[in-house]
């Protein structure tokens, strides 16, 4: 973060201790000769000590301007520029952290293709730069409630895990992936949606 404020409120803060502490000595030696002045030094004692917890304060501030994530990996966000002069609110999330050796793969399974699923279960990953070519996972998340993706589709969100013979894929590709269910009558299948359309008219 900027610390530009910070760094000159630190040295405003430092002299004025310094100029505190001068004030001390002398306040000290002039005690040992005028008793009138040992009444100043409680005073002035009580200054540097304020001026010590601003100090303190501070630098305490400074050491958090520069966040550092709890693991390494590759950062994550869309583009530094928008990050420019901007303030940062309480909670808000600036960039993620990921691993490149532990992908997972990420599926937005559509609230009308919804079907039961199972952890374990088989997923094939078709990547747009290599669809010819699917790439093996299986299922270990899906979440219970819908949430709108980024293209505004009320959707499940499924986490796979790949095989462990698998080369690690780029973090960021795209494609399509096939999940595979229970396995069911192909009419039933079929019919699924017009049904689920039809009690939606009729208001079954």
């Amino acid at each position: 973060l900027d610390d530009t404020r910070l760094i000159s409120q630190l040295e405003v803060a430092r002299m004025a201790q310094q100029v505190t502490e001068a004030e001390l000595r002398q306040a000290s030696q002039q005690a040992f000769f005028d008793e009138r002045s040992n009444a100043s030094l409680a005073l002035i004692k009580g200054r540097l000590e304020q001026h010590a917890e601003e100090v303190a304060y501070v630098e305490g501030l400074l050491d958090r301007v520069e966040i550092r994530a709890p693991r390494g990996g590759l950062a994550i966000f869309d583009n530094v520029n928008d990050w420019t002069g901007r303030p940062v609110a309480m909670g808000e999330r600036i960039l993620l952290v990921a691993n490149p050796d532990a992908v997972e793969l990420e599926i937005s399974l559509p609230v009308a293709d919804a079907i039961a699923l199972e952890r374990g279960a088989d997923v094939q990953l078709f990547l747009n730069i290599a669809p010819q070519a699917p790439v093996p996972a299986s299922l270990h998340y899906a979440s219970y409630q819908a949430h709108l993706t980024p293209t505004s589709v009320l959707a499940y969100r499924l986490l796979a895990r790949f095989e462990p013979q698998q080369q690690p894929l780029r973090i960021g590709l795209k494609g399509t992936a096939k999940v595979y269910g229970q396995r069911t009558i192909l009419a039933v299948h079929l019919l699924r949606r017009p049904f689920a359309a039809l009690r939606q008219v009729l208001g079954w």
